[in-house]
Formats: C-alpha cells, sequence, structure tokens
C-alpha cells in the first residue's frame, strides 16, 4: 500500500514505533538528554510526546551559537553532513541553521514530491518555479521534489515578471510553482503587456503556491484567468527541509470552499494544540502546529513549535485519504511576524528603526497588494522637524539594509494618522491588507 493510502489506524502504529526509535536515539544527545530524562515510550504515543518538552527557535539559536556550527542537536558526526539550510534570518531573531545527510537530503526530495503527484504532474512533464533560489529550504525542496520523479524544472525566479512569461511561452511548463503575490504579479504585467496567458501557456494544467495566505475569492479568480488548476503545498526549514502537507488532486478550493491540506504523517507526527491551554484542538478549531521529525538523520526536531496558526479539519476527504488535514489558504502565525516581498520581518523591528530617527513624529505602515500586482510596503509618515528628501532618503538606505525592502513613502501631517490609545505598537501600526487587494 502507497504510504499516502495508509488508514488511520495504521498510521498511529507507524508513528508510535518511530517515534520510540527516535527516542531511543536521541537519548544520549546533548541536546536532548534532559528533555528524555524519565521519558517512557512503553504507553500511549501522544502521552510519551506530552511528557516532553517542546523545542522553540529561541532554543535552537541559542544552541547553535554555544555550539557552532550546527549546535548539539546535531546526531550524526560533522563528516555525514552534506548539507546545510537556513531560515530566513530576517526575521530579527537569527538565522537557524540545519544539516541534512544525503539520506536527508533524498528523503526531501522523495516527500516534496508528492504535491506535484498530487497536482497531476507525470514522468517527463516541465514545471516551472516563479521563486528565487538561496540556502533556504524552500525553493530547494520544491527543486527536490520535482527532480524526485525525473520532471524537468525550469528556474525563472531570478528574472523580471515580463521575462518569466516569455520563458514560460518557450518552454510548455505543465506545473507553475509560486508564492501567490508572485503568481498574482505575473497575472496583472500579462494583463498590462498584452501577454494572453491562455493561449500562450495552453500546456499548464495547474498552479502551486505556498508561504503566504489567500482569500477564496482570489483563489477561483487564478483558475478563472490562468485556466488551470490552484493547489496549495506547506512546509519549512525544521520540517526535515520538505514539503511536509499539500493539497490532494482537488484543489486548494473546492465548490467555494477551501480545500484541504493532508499532512504527510508518515514522516513526521503532529500536534495541533490550543496556545492557551496546551490541548489538542477538536475538527474545525483553530490551533499552533507542532511537528516531530520522524526520519531525519542529521538535527531531528521533537515538538518543534512552528508558531503557525492552523485549522484542524479532521481527516476525512473526498480522496479518501485518511491523513490529518488542515484549512488550505488559511495559515496564518501567531506572532506578527510579516513576510514582505519574500522576507520575514517583524513589525516591532521597523518601528524601532523608524523611532530611531527623531525628525519622524509618527507613521503608519499597509501591506499591500500594487498596481502591478505584487506586494508592497506603504509608509505614511508625520515629521517633528527635518525636510521631507533627506528623511525619505535616510529611510529608504535604512529599509534596504537592514530588511531588503523598499518602501513606498507618503509625507502627512500627523492629524491625518491614527491616534494611538495604548502603548502597544506593533500589531497596530503596521496593518496587512495583502488579502483585500487579492480578493479585488
Amino acid at each position: 500500500m502507497q504510504v499516502d493510502r495508509l488508514t488511520g489506524q495504521q498510521i498511529k502504529r507507524l508513528q508510535a514505533n518511530k517515534l520510540a526509535m527516535l527516542i531511543e536515539r536521541l537519548r544520549d544527545n546533548p541536546f536532548y538528554t534532559e528533555r528524555l530524562k524519565g521519558v517512557s515510550t512503553d504507553g500511549d504515543m501522544h502521552q510519551t510526546l506530552r511528557a516532553i518538552e517542546p523545542v522553540d527557535k529561541e532554543q535552537i539559536l541559542r544552541d547553535q551559537m554555544d555550539n557552532p556550527p550546527y549546535g548539539n542537536r546535531l546526531n550524526v558526526p560533522k563528516e555525514r553532513v552534506a548539507m546545510a539550510h537556513t531560515t530566513a534570518g530576517t526575521s530579527g531573531l537569527g538565522q537557524e541553521v540545519h544539516a541534512l545527510t544525503w539520506r536527508d537530503v533524498e528523503a526531501a526530495g522523495y516527500l516534496s514530491s508528492f504535491a506535484f503527484r498530487w497536482a497531476g504532474l507525470r514522468y517527463s512533464e516541465p514545471a516551472a518555479f516563479n521563486v528565487g533560489f538561496s540556502n533556504s529550504s524552500g525553493g530547494n525542496a520544491m527543486l527536490r521534489g520535482i527532480q524526485a520523479i525525473g520532471q524537468t524544472p525550469f528556474l525563472i525566479g531570478q528574472s523580471g515578471f515580463a521575462d518569466r512569461l516569455k520563458i514560460l511561452a518557450g518552454y510548455d511548463p505543465v506545473g507553475l510553482y509560486g508564492t501567490p503575490s508572485a503568481i498574482n504579479g505575473l497575472l496583472r504585467t500579462a494583463e498590462e503587456i498584452g501577454f494572453d496567458i491562455k493561449k500562450e501557456l495552453a500546456s499548464l494544467r495547474f498552479i502551486l503556491v505556498s508561504a503566504e495566505p489567500f482569500p477564496i475569492e482570489w483563489a477561483e479568480r487564478m483558475e478563472e484567468a490562468w485556466g488551470v488548476r490552484l493547489l496549495e503545498d506547506y512546509g519549512a526549514t525544521q520540517s526535515a527541509s520538505s514539503i511536509c502537507a499539500s493539497v490532494c488532486e482537488h484543489g486548494a478550493v473546492v465548490n467555494g470552499k477551501r480545500g484541504n491540506m493532508h499532512l504527510f504523517e508518515w514522516s513526521f507526527l503532529f500536534e495541533i494544540l490550543d496556545p492557551e491551554t496546551g490541548n489538542p484542538v477538536k475538527e474545525g478549531e483553530p490551533g499552533e502546529l507542532y511537528i516531530t521529525n520522524l526520519d531525519k538523520e542529521a538535527s531531528p526536531l521533537l515538538r518543534f513549535r512552528t508558531r503557525d496558526r492552523v485549522k484542524y479539519t479532521g481527516r476525512k476527504c473526498a480522496c479518501g485519504r485518511e491523513l490529518m488535514s488542515i484549512e488550505s489558504g488559511s495559515i496564518t502565525r501567531y506572532d506578527d511576524l510579516m513576510k514582505i516581498k519574500g522576507q520575514n520581518v517583524w513589525p516591532a523591528d521597523m518601528e524601532k528603526a523608524l523611532f530611531s530617527l527623531p525628525e519622524i513624529r509618527e507613521f503608519l505602515g499597509e501591506v499591500a497588494i500594487g498596481p502591478k500586482g505584487r506586494d508592497e510596503l506603504y509608509l505614511q509618515v508625520a515629521l517633528a522637524e527635518g525636510e521631507a528628501e533627506s528623511v525619505e532618503n535616510k529611510v529608504r538606505s535604512m529599509f534596504k539594509s537592514q530588511f531588503n525592502i523598499s518602501p513606498q513613502l507618503r509625507f502627512v501631517h500627523v492629524t491625518e494618522l491614527p491616534q494611538w490609545q495604548t502603548p502597544e505598537r506593533k500589531s497596530r501600526r503596521f496593518i496587512d491588507k495583502r488579502q483585500e487587494g487579492l480578493a479585488r
């Protein structure tokens, strides 16, 4: 039986066996020794899990800072490390470094390939990647995924949108991967330059997106405009540098409702917990996603707190799979980390930077879909002193160097900005309006 077609009971037995072996493998690991002291693998799998202290980003960073470069959690000899992936590092907390053995690299490709298999990609059919590539896991996971089933990947993310469309037209891709903002930008550019998507890209059968939430209306509009199905996947550097969830053949939106993203439970153990009580949520409820790497060799994570807010949708799907599922298109963060133009940015860090300039009295930031269909950061700034041109140059330089973002600035009178009633600035001075823009 294929792993994605295991029954719920088969999945639980497989996970319990893998978890027990993983715990025994990690008992002597310096990072996990104290966490696993007294933890028994004889009882219920979920009781075993709850006895283990979760791992978070701060602990990983502290571990690798004290024991560079991979931290004490590295569970293989350094000479077995074949590759290392880093998190984006634009969060303000630092870059996590996650090591992989060659077996981990191959496994990441195999896991990531399921998103393409379920989308309907077949051997020898090409797909294009509308993203840039770096040492982070995102693009690499997708690249390995398509290579794992013998496909031909075309990397177009380094070009401008107009050039990407020309490249796509020349290669007749069956699939296209990108963030919702990037896919939206391609469509807007096509409309601007008179590029007939349905005619020029007649070979295209599906679009696969990830990394950003999106409204149902936007997904339906994309399917209509492109003439293809829209699908979504989910993954993280901490999920063994691979995709660990994807919608099935039915797509990201089905009959006006959000689809199911099936979690790859044969290789991971997932928990969706209420952040207030720590208890598992019920079907239809939101919660924080925790991930345990059951198969990773180099630096497996036990109960990693993703801080991602997901909605649990149970185990029933029209596709017949009994995998645990989460709602498509609605993953957000429990913290207020923003992804702007591919960069993870904390609003508090942007506030700190702006308020470091004495010339600035007040400001309001909005992340929205701009006229060209791309996400933009719009800043309205009220001055206390100084010349607008001088301040604009300082802000642009600061945002480029610190956040790799070029904001759109407009200077206003302070009375045009909201009057803050509390000292809490984080959730009020930066507003994400991209879903509104995509829905229009």
